[in-house]
Parts: structure tokens; C-alpha cells; sequence
């Protein structure tokens, strides 16, 4: 019985068996090679299509509906962000039952195949803007190139429609900005107006409990002015009533009817202010509907994407025998540290 047995003299001898590694990783590579001679080759056709992303009002896209990851901390990481969008956006299923669609109209052999299939057999590749590599993976030659060919083309119509709607979109945001201000400003102009006819109707109740022929008192005087200038318009019937004013010694009975004239100046507008809101609020409410329109199909991809350029179909054979020698290799590893851990574990056992 051997009681000099050590654990870590044997790992040491394991680990530094470098031929019988080396013959078990070849033995392993050898197998992978056969068996990627015994599996079926497919063909990959790849279609080259540049994309061009200005990040310069990176953050105005937030407004946008996003597809994938719809949140980004700051600019460095607004490409990626962007390029997802993109990447979730030719996925899609209207997208690829377009696409399954006209290849079944270009040859009957798709209709044997359903957008599951289609979907498989598709792959992008991207790191960020720039070039993007559309990959078709098929056993047939034909079939792949027929695929990432129509395939590109849907893409690159659908995101250019896409962009466009969503340029719309951003347009259509500016006027409603400017819409939501004006209808703000009118309600606003209703209620100041109102509060300042009552007001000014107080006044003239005040002021004609005073002396007539008399000059008001500057107070009285102030009050009726800040309740005329402050509510003026540029307007002819504003600016003439502004010229009218009295002057500061002018008896009380003129200040009086130069407020009649005011007060007749605020009920004309008021009569007019709810037919203009409502007017605001209709066109506010078209607007919110274009909006959401165009943002909808704008598939939440900002108005400065572009895609440019599609390249010519490259094809080629690929046969995965690398890749299977390779694992064919680690598996012989495996294999040969798994019969050397048995024959470690029974001379555990021998040395108890």
C-alpha cells in the first residue's frame, strides 16, 4: 500500500503530460473535422447597407416611442440606443410577413415557409452607425440570396418611411408647442379680462359717487389707468381708445365715460375670445392626433437616421469545419482531464 501518495504530485504530473494532451486535442480535432465533413454546408448571402445617424439633437428623440431599450443615460451610449431601435425595427412581424409575402410572389417554393422560418434564416450584423451587414443563412443558394435581397429592400422602404414620419412627427410637435401656448394665452386673456371688467365696473359704481366736475383723486386716477393700459391690445380700437384718455386734471365725469368706452373695448373681445378657444382647442386636438399618427409609424427611430447605399449581394459557402475541430479538440480535453481524474481518484483510494 503506498502511503507517499500526494494529490498535488499527481496534478503535477497531470498538468505537465503535455503529449498525451496534445494527442487526446488532436484526436478530439481529427473527429470535428469529420463530422463537419459529414454535416450539410450552407449558403450566406450578405447585403452591405450603410446607415447615418446625427446625434445633434440626440436628446429631442426621447420624445419617441422606443422599440427596445427605451431609455439612455447620455449621448455616449445614444448611437447604441438608436442602432437597437433600428435592429428591433427590421425584426418585426409586419416587416418580415411583408417581406415572406413578395418572396412568395417572386417564386412558389416560400409558400412552404412561414415568417418563424423566415425569421431564423435572417440575421444583422452592426457595432454602431455605419456599415451593417443584412445575412441571409440558407441550404439553398438561391433561396438565401432571394431572401436577404427582398429582405434589404423592405427593410431600407420601411425605416425610410419610418424616418419620415418620424421628421413629421418632430414638425408636427413644434406646432403644437405653439398651438398649446396660443390656447394657454386665450383662456389666460379670458379670465384677466373678465376680473378686469368686474374691477373697472367697481371703479366707475366708486367713482360716480364722487363729484363730477372735480379731478379724481390720484389713486381713483392710477386704478383706471392700470385697468385699461395693462389689458391694451395692438390693435386700431385699442390704440385709439389709449389716445382718448383724459388728462390728469380732467374732471371725473370724462374719466367715467372714457371707462364706459373701455369697458365696451373688453365685452366685444370677450364676446369674441370663446369662439377663438374653441377654435385653438379643435386644431390643439387635430394636432395631437397627427401627431400620434405619425409618431406611431414612426417605429421610434429619430428623424436623423438615414439609410443610404444598398451594396451588391456577396454569397458564400460556409462549412463549419473550424468551429467542430475546435470543440472537437476541447471535448478530447475534456475527455482525457476526465480518465485522468479517475485514475487519480483510485489511487486515492489504493493509498487509504
Amino acid at each position: 500500500m503506498n502511503r507517499t501518495w500526494l494529490l498535488r504530485d499527481e496534478l503535477y504530473r497531470v498538468f505537465h503530460n503535455w503529449k498525451m494532451l496534445l494527442v487526446f486535442f488532436a484526436l478530439g480535432c481529427g473527429l470535428g473535422w469529420t463530422a463537419s465533413a459529414l454535416c450539410p454546408s450552407y449558403h450566406k448571402a450578405t447585403r452591405v447597407v450603410f446607415v447615418a445617424l446625427n446625434p445633434y439633437r440626440a436628446y429631442s428623440d426621447a420624445r419617441f416611442l422606443a422599440l427596445a431599450k427605451p431609455r439612455y443615460s447620455n449621448i455616449d451610449n445614444y448611437h447604441y440606443w438608436q442602432m437597437y431601435q433600428l435592429e428591433t425595427a427590421i425584426y418585426r412581424d409586419p416587416l418580415i410577413q411583408t417581406t415572406l409575402e413578395h418572396l412568395r410572389a417572386l417564386d412558389p417554393y416560400w409558400n412552404n415557409v412561414d415568417a418563424v422560418q423566415l425569421r431564423q434564416m435572417l440575421d444583422a450584423e452592426w457595432r454602431t452607425a455605419g456599415r451593417w451587414r443584412l445575412i441571409a443563412r440558407y441550404s439553398d443558394r438561391d433561396h438565401a440570396i432571394q431572401a436577404v435581397q427582398v429582405w434589404s429592400e423592405q427593410s431600407a422602404l420601411q425605416v425610410k418611411e419610418a424616418v419620415s414620419s418620424a421628421r413629421k412627427a418632430f414638425m408636427i410637435d413644434q406646432q403644437l408647442l405653439v398651438a398649446a401656448q396660443e390656447l394657454q394665452e386665450a383662456r389666460l386673456r379670458e379670465q384677466s379680462l373678465r376680473l378686469a371688467q368686474q374691477a373697472l365696473r367697481d371703479w366707475r359704481t366708486e367713482a360716480a359717487a364722487l363729484p363730477q366736475e372735480r379731478p379724481l383723486p390720484p389713486d381713483m386716477r392710477w386704478r383706471v389707468y392700470a385697468l385699461t393700459t395693462a389689458y391694451a391690445q395692438e390693435d386700431s380700437a385699442w390704440q385709439a381708445l389709449l389716445e382718448r384718455q383724459p388728462a390728469p386734471n380732467a374732471p371725473a365725469k370724462d374719466y367715467i365715460e372714457w371707462a364706459e368706452q373701455a369697458l365696451g373695448q373688453y365685452q366685444a373681445e370677450l364676446e369674441i375670445l370663446p369662439g377663438q378657444i374653441s377654435w385653438l382647442e379643435a386644431q390643439y386636438e387635430q394636432l395631437k392626433e397627427q401627431y400620434q399618427t405619425e409618431a406611431d409609424k414612426s417605429l421610434g427611430l429619430s428623424p436623423n437616421l438615414e439609410v443610404e447605399g444598398l451594396g451588391e449581394l456577396q454569397e458564400q459557402v460556409v462549412r463549419p469545419t473550424s468551429t467542430l475541430a475546435l470543440v472537437g479538440g476541447l471535448i478530447g480535453l475534456l475527455a482525457w482531464l476526465f480518465i485522468e481524474a479517475l485514475r487519480v481518484r483510485s489511487k486515492e483510494r489504493i493509498s487509504e
